[in-house]
């Protein structure tokens, strides 16, 4: 077999292989309602808890020590993602409805 040949079926696996992966990142409702099954407020289509536009407002007024402690508290130690850059320096304050990134730390509520 020519080497060039090689590479490329080498790379036509693996790009194959990556395809695959990419479709199994994200949860479905059904996982992302058994982590999320004390939530007993209404959810959104792709099964995460929905978080009122209210509280979303209120949560621009906790800094980010006063939300350390409470996670703290219950038992999150491990919930933390670090080297963030601004990229918005006239609006610092950022809050809304989002995804956990694929790593997941073990959480004390989903030993």
């Amino acid at each position: 077999m020519k080497k060039s040949t090689f590479i490329f079926i080498s790379i036509f696996i693996l790009a194959g292989c990556v395809s695959i992966a990419q479709h199994r990142v994200a949860s479905t409702p059904e996982t992302v309602r058994a982590l999320t099954s004390e939530w007993t407020g209404e959810r959104l289509p792709d099964g995460r808890p929905y978080v009122s536009d209210n509280l979303l407002e209120r949560l621009k007024d906790i800094v980010m020590e006063e939300a350390w402690v409470i996670l703290r508290n219950n038992g999150y130690e491990t919930q933390y993602e670090g080297n963030w850059m601004m990229i918005n320096p006239e609006n610092p304050v950022m809050t809304g409805r989002v995804l956990t990134a694929q790593y997941m730390p073990e959480r004390p509520d989903f030993r």
